[in-house]
């Protein structure tokens, strides 16, 4: 019978630097390819749906890779920690994920996971982006401003998950803000909330470099 999925840390923490993952496989379970740090190449199946939470985990010389337009579901995860990804691809037609300029989004308006070595120092998301999930800018190298366009309605705890390099974040509308989304970012210098109205427990908690934030006029409540 085929194999119908990677199991579970079935190649983590080994040495292996390439893999092309066999058509019928489904499913690569969590930690498949845990600390699978000299991977430089990974080709995915066009049979593949699912990619597990940690699956590819500090995968430090995987540099890019592309999704089929078969996956349906990834872990926000999936792909942390690999320091050295420059971009995620997906195959056109996927009806559940997108790739601008290789950042991972949901085709629903989510931005998933933006890959930690895009050398832009500024980003602006796309106006059809709706919401930033939790570590979504995990472990970036390079990117020190970001702009949240108008459009983002939410935003959830922990985006930067311990970044140290994003010195602006400028929110330009007034999205529902989860606890402590910007917490421990400890390079943020300046943060603009001019439309938000509300702020919640520990946005800022341990943004040791914090100096200028602009608020709105119509702030109704701090945490």
């Amino acid at each position: 019978t085929k194999t119908r999925c990677i199991s579970e840390s079935a190649f983590s923490w080994t040495g292996i630097t390439s893999i092309q993952i066999p058509e019928g496989v489904t499913i690569i379970e969590k930690h498949a390819f845990y600390g699978c740090n000299s991977l430089k190449e990974v080709k995915l199946p066009s049979t593949l749906k699912t990619i597990e939470e940690s699956a590819f985990y500090f995968c430090d010389e995987l540099t890019s890779i592309n999704i089929p337009k078969s996956v349906s579901s990834i872990d926000r995860t999936a792909f942390h920690e690999c320091k050295n990804l420059t971009r995620i691809d997906v195959e056109e037609g996927n009806p559940n994920y997108k790739s601008i300029d290789g950042v991972l989004y949901s085709q629903d308006g989510a931005l998933i996971y933006y890959p930690p070595a895009i050398e832009n120092e500024s980003f602006k998301t796309p106006n059809d982006v709706t919401k930033i999930v939790s570590g979504a800018f995990e472990g970036i190298r390079f990117l020190k401003t970001i702009e949240l366009s108008e459009q983002v309605q939410s935003i959830d705890t922990g985006i930067f998950s311990y970044s140290s390099v994003v010195e602006r974040i400028i929110v330009k509308g007034n999205p529902n803000i989860r606890k402590e989304a910007f917490a421990n970012s400890k390079m943020l210098t300046y943060a603009s909330l001019k439309e938000v109205t509300a702020l919640p427990k520990g946005m800022f908690s341990d943004c040791n470099s914090l100096e200028t934030v602009e608020l709105s006029s119509n702030l109704e409540s701090i945490e």
